[in-house]
């Protein structure tokens, strides 16, 4: 609901773009089971892999970089093969044109591989009903836009499988993006292919898995040996044997292990992360831009000098104002006193009790009238200002 709330509040404004994306891949992806990434570099059989974890031959696997975009595999009623571009749009395909547009071919669909984001295959698969899966192209692979696909979609990954080849264990390059992976929040768990190369008279496989665990155990979490390709061959010819010798159950327990570690939730967390710093960022650019900061000494200032200034002024014209409402209060007393008088010597009387020296003798004719009217118009100025 607030995402929802976020889309809507930032839709229509172009500044926004980007972390309308994000938010719009965390909100797809909160709806959907744990994503788990199979990666690892170019030839170490990822697309063979997952289709021993299917069961059936799905997925593309060659001599050359097989995968050239992502691959998002999640569950459907029927198969459908929906291509995701990096504009926000998306377009479903027959599921004939799979391998045109995830395998590194030539022709017409070169240019649509280039201008997609992912694509999502969805399969009557039991399995995918409760984790998605993602294959990835080699990131290192020759093919700049492989590796940049791949990269953009790592964020997104609840777990992830590293996928090493037997054939060239830890190479300098795996190191730096397993440090990379794991600086993303993400320990990848380790899986070795190809172990049926592996020539048991040099060194027991165990030992040599133990050695390389060792070395590794900093950037991945444990390291199990398989050959994907006599998995998917034992289950493709129902052979038990090939089976076992794939060590192809201990990838079960993996998987088991990972549905039962959900982590989702924190995952969605860490991610909002980023666009909530893009947009605080743009606020503070906006305010930059609307002059905020080269108001800002004004403000202090007014606050350290102006204001202080202000306030003492002010406790000298309430102090000024109290002294005045005191002389008007004797002045008051005195005219109600004087207006009251009828004869002179009252009025001279009453006079010296207030500190006033009369001299004139005609009071009659004139001061008892002067007195009037200033008592009058002392009356209209108070009843003026208490209005």
């Amino acid at each position: 609901m607030a995402l929802s709330k976020w889309k809507e509040l930032m839709s229509g404004h172009e500044e926004y773009k980007l972390i309308l994306k994000d938010i719009s891949a965390i909100q797809q992806d909160l709806q959907e089971p744990p994503i788990v990434m199979i990666a690892g570099e170019f030839k170490a059989g990822k697309s063979t892999f997952i289709n021993a974890w299917l069961g059936e031959k799905i997925l593309t696997a060659d001599v050359t970089p097989a995968t050239a975009v992502v691959t998002k595999l999640t569950y459907g009623k029927t198969k459908k093969v929906i291509g995701h571009f990096k504009n926000g749009e998306t377009k479903e395909y027959d599921e004939q044109w799979l391998e045109q547009l995830t395998a590194e071919r030539e022709g017409r669909f070169g240019f649509v591989r280039k201008q997609l984001s992912h694509i999502e295959l969805k399969l009557p698969v039991e399995k995918l009903q409760h984790v998605t899966i993602v294959d990835s192209p080699g990131l290192n692979a020759t093919i700049d836009h492989h590796t940049d696909a791949t990269e953009m979609f790592l964020h997104r990954a609840d777990k992830m499988i590293w996928l090493f080849n037997y054939q060239f264990f830890g190479t300098s390059t795996e190191v730096a993006e397993l440090k990379k992976i794991n600086e993303l929040g993400i320990t990848p768990v380790g899986v070795v292919n190809r172990i049926d190369l592996h020539d048991e008279e040099e060194e027991e496989l165990s030992e040599f898995l133990d050695g390389e665990r060792r070395k590794f155990r900093s950037l991945i979490s444990g390291l199990t040996g398989v050959s994907a390709l006599e998995a998917l061959e034992g289950k493709l010819e129902n052979n038990d044997t090939k089976l076992k010798w794939s060590n192809w159950a201990e990838v079960e327990k993996i998987f088991e292990t990972l549905k039962a570690e959900d982590n989702k939730p924190q995952r969605m967390f860490e991610r909002l992360k980023k666009p909530l710093q893009q947009l605080d960022q743009l606020w503070i650019n906006k305010k930059a831009d609307a002059g905020f900061y080269e108001l800002q000494p004004l403000v202090y200032s007014f606050f350290d000098h102006d204001l202080p200034r202000v306030l003492k002024d002010r406790e000298q014209i309430e102090e000024k104002l109290l002294q005045m409402d005191q002389q008007f209060s004797i002045v008051e007393e005195a005219i109600s006193s004087l207006s009251n008088t009828e004869s002179f010597e009252e009025l001279t009387q009453s006079s010296h009790s207030h500190g006033i020296d009369l001299s004139k003798k005609n009071w009659e004719d004139k001061v008892q009238f002067k007195v009037e009217d200033i008592s009058g118009c002392y009356q209209s100025i108070m009843t003026a200002s208490e209005n």
